[in-house]
């Protein structure tokens, strides 16, 4: 800032001592000049520090949307790209597109295992010679594609061959094949070629020039002898159903060459010999040809569907058989006779109601065939009886009457009494609320547990499940306590006496237990001559015993103690 006054006042005197107009300008070196004279200073001051930016400015209206330019040609798509051969360190990609037009662009690779090492001299190379196994063999082009001079993609094109072109192949690699042509040898993507007789020039010709057949299935008519896994190519041409008509023209064993019209022009196309027959077949959805075969019967059983199932006309799952409906989950049916119509396959003829469609029409039937192990003898949602669960649990046994119970805590209630371990989840139904009241019907042990049978709503339906009977008491509050209604829901084999009865201790020494049955811990031992009251009595596992009030408590004690 003190140079540039400087400056000034340096001008100003010049102006005012100087005899004449002064002629001041800024010269090429960028300082004043008087005339012919440099003042020496400098036009331009030096740089000042950046200001402060300003404020941003309103956003300005959004200007009218353009009109909709002209719609552009439709695109050529890319059908595949694929790596169709090596040169040294170059990769050669092959592109096709959808037009069925191809181009080639290549990768460099900076090093490949053996090639372009640190040890390879600077001799320029030849291209290696084709490497192949040699073969004596025809391929077919299933697309258009290139004939080219060498086995690279960017090669010098010499034929376009056309789909469905008959090559002689000599040798051969895993990218590429050296074939004939036309008289013409080159080179070919194996991504193009087939060695499957797209021209059916290897089958068979029938005997006669022509035989008629018949589909014994629904069957799909293909372009070319193969299935799509085989060849992408080989589209479906059109469906021949159960005992149409073909004429087979020629045949390699496993696929037959037709003669077809298709949308009013005759072709030529290919099917699975397997699927054709020279008689037609017996109508299988004609029910009185399998009549023979069933037993009815007597009486007729009543049986119901299990998960959504055929109603078919035959005895039978094969194509061309004709399902009658589709009947839902638990439809009730009525099983007329049963047939074993293979070793695996047991059948049943069965009449189903048809329910009116609208009020005033009568009930109707149908009868059909349906696989007898999609039939249950009751429906799936019927409601398990406590009958179904003592006959799958032998161990437990129901209670003479019914007791209320309550949770001592929450805990899971089971399916059941397979498994109590607490990260044992698939048999996990639902909780019990704590002093949530249940209705206990059975008791028993399985497995080393002894549990109890409720019964219990789950989704507004009743069933019976199982817990561990620790987790249930007789008390409203949920508190654990050993009564004597718990006692002998835990041991059904105990019986409650009519009225207690007093009694002594006869041994010197009794151990009283907790359980029936002798145990490491004796929780209480009584004296020669102690009295006791015996409340209930029963069989534990090897021994008969008593269970006894002392002062409120309740203990099991053997029977040979006390009298």
């Amino acid at each position: 800032m003190k140079k540039i006054v400087c400056a000034v006042v340096l001008l100003l005197s010049l102006f005012l001592t100087s005899c004449g107009s002064p002629n001041l300008y800024i010269g090429e070196n960028g300082n004043w000049w008087n005339g012919d004279e440099d003042l020496g200073i400098a036009a331009q001051g030096p740089q000042g520090e950046t200001g402060i930016q300003g404020e941003r400015g309103p956003q300005g209206e959004q200007g009218v949307q353009g009109e909709q330019g002209i719609q552009g040609t439709s695109g050529n798509g890319i059908k595949s790209i694929e790596k169709t051969a090596e040169e040294g360190l170059v990769d050669i990609y092959t592109i096709t597109f959808t037009d069925g037009s191809i181009t080639t662009f290549t990768i460099t690779n900076a090093t490949r295992e053996g090639i372009g090492s640190e040890e390879s001299d600077d001799i320029p190379h030849d291209p290696p010679l084709f490497s192949g196994t040699d073969v004596n063999k025809i391929l077919y082009t299933f697309e258009r594609t290139a004939l080219r001079a060498e086995a690279k993609a960017t090669s010098q094109l010499l034929l376009t061959l056309e789909a469905e072109t008959e090559l002689h192949c000599t040798k051969q690699n895993a990218q590429w094949s050296y074939v004939e042509c036309n008289g013409q040898s080159g080179y070919v993507s194996n991504a193009s070629i087939t060695d499957i007789d797209l021209l059916a020039k290897s089958f068979k010709a029938v005997e006669g020039g022509a035989k008629t057949m018949y589909a014994t299935a629904k069957l799909n008519v293909r372009l070319y002898p193969a299935s799509e896994k085989e060849l992408s190519v080989s589209k479906v041409m059109a469906t021949l159903d159960w005992n149409d008509e073909v004429t087979v023209v020629s045949s390699n064993g496993e696929w037959s060459r037709i003669k077809i019209e298709v949308n009013g022009a005759e072709k030529f196309y290919f099917v699975s010999s397997e699927y054709l027959d020279s008689e037609k077949q017996i109508d299988p959805n004609d029910k009185t040809q399998w009549a023979h075969l069933f037993t009815e019967c007597v009486p007729h059983q009543i049986k119901y569907t299990e998960g959504n199932v055929n109603l078919r006309k035959a005895p039978s799952s094969k194509e061309g058989v004709e399902v009658i409906m589709i009947l839902d989950p638990d439809t009730k049916v009525e099983v007329i006779g049963t047939a074993q119509m293979t070793a695996e396959s047991n059948w049943s003829y069965v009449r189903v109601e048809i329910a009116p469609k609208k009020e005033g029409d009568g009930v109707t039937y149908s009868e059909g065939y349906l696989n007898s192990r999609d039939l249950l003898d009751k429906p799936s949602t019927a409601p398990v009886t406590l009958d179904d669960v003592l006959a799958l649990y032998p161990g437990f046994e129901k209670l003479t009457t019914e007791k209320t119970m309550y949770a001592t805590q929450g805990v899971y209630f089971r399916s059941n009494p397979t498994n109590f371990k607490a990260a044992y989840t698939a048999n996990k139904v639902g909780t019990l609320a704590a002093k949530e009241a249940v209705t206990v019907v059975a008791s028993g042990v399985y497995e080393d547990y002894t549990c109890l049978v409720f019964k219990y709503k789950v989704d507004d339906k009743e069933g019976f499940y199982f817990i561990l009977v620790d987790y249930l008491t007789t008390n409203a509050d949920g508190i654990p306590m050993v009564t004597l209604d718990t006692l002998t829901i835990k041991y059904p084999n105990f019986e409650i006496l009519s009225a207690p009865q007093t009694a002594s201790v006869t041994t010197t020494k009794a151990n009283c237990y907790l359980t029936p049955a002798n145990a490491e811990k004796v929780p209480l031992v009584l004296d020669q001559g102690t009295s006791v009251k015996i409340v209930a009595k029963g069989q534990g596992a090897s021994a008969a015993w008593l269970i006894i009030e002392v002062d409120g408590e309740l203990y099991f004690v053997g029977v040979s103690c006390v009298g």
